[in-house]
């Protein structure tokens, strides 16, 4: 996997029923792992940035 088990692990999907279910597998396996709540869906609804992340620098990301 491209993270490690101390890394923190967002998942998102459209609208945050699938990657519920991935979230909670990882972390019965020990990961650090968040479903987006509302899924993209509701972070689209929330009126945040959907910036694709080629053009989002390191730095907004910390």
């Amino acid at each position: 996997m491209p993270f490690t088990r101390e890394d923190e692990i967002v998942l998102y999907c459209g609208s945050g029923n699938s990657c519920a279910r991935v979230a909670n597998i990882l972390r019965e396996r020990g990961y650090n792992a968040t479903a987006l709540e509302g899924g993209y869906k509701g972070w689209v609804d929330a009126g945040l940035p959907t910036e694709p992340l080629n053009r989002i620098s390191t730095a907004q990301l910390s």
